[in-house]
């Protein structure tokens, strides 16, 4: 779900929304409403706002997990529950198996291409990707009515991949989190002082 977070009256709530992921906003704060012309003169002075990445790091593992339960969720109760489906008779449509677009693939190729060229950054892709080639194995044996053993298989060789991915985001997101605190440690002060963090 995307969020607009309206009434920012205040750079501790920006800050605040921002930390939790939000990268939707208004209030006046930001800018107060604006005829046409006034907010293409706003949009042209190319403002810099606080940056402060900690929580998109946070949505981007949210968003990981919530994928990983999917395919698990579904698998299990087609091929477990109530003795198991017929082989090809679900079709598994909550799952998304591009690793590009689920949406920590978005984030990656979108909002987290600021961090190209960073070595940590970069590992992120190829387990990523093979997570989602596992994920396609897994949903395949399923719909062939693979025997428990081989779902089984798959479905922990997911949560390790899984946990592999989660490793190197929660990395990104302590390395930001060092770089904030040398740079910007009013920034981590009101983190802190918001419960936040």
């Amino acid at each position: 779900m995307d969020i607009v977070a309206e009434g920012i009256e205040s750079r501790d709530s920006y800050i605040f929304l921002q930390n939790a992921g939000c990268t939707t906003g208004q209030g006046y704060w930001i800018s107060k409403p604006l005829p046409l012309e006034g907010f293409l003169a706003f949009a042209s002075r190319d403002q810099e706002w606080p940056a402060l990445r900690l929580g998109l790091f946070h949505m981007a593992q949210l968003d990981h997990i919530q994928w990983r339960k999917t395919p698990m969720e579904e698998v299990f109760f087609h091929s477990f529950a109530d003795g198991g489906q017929s082989p090809g008779e679900m079709p598994f449509s909550a799952v998304e198996l591009d690793h590009a677009s689920c949406r920590l693939g978005k984030w990656y190729y979108g909002q987290g291409r600021v961090y190209r060229g960073v070595p940590l950054f970069d590992k992120l892709e190829a387990p990523h990707r093979r997570l989602h080639e596992i994920g396609a194995e897994l949903v395949e044996a399923a719909n062939r009515g693979a025997d428990g053993a081989r779902i089984t298989s798959l479905m922990r060789s997911l949560s390790e991949q899984s946990a592999q991915v989660i490793r190197i985001l929660q990395e990104l997101e302590n390395n930001e989190l060092s770089q904030l605190q040398q740079e910007h440690p009013e920034l981590v002060a009101i983190l802190l002082q918001k419960g936040v963090g």
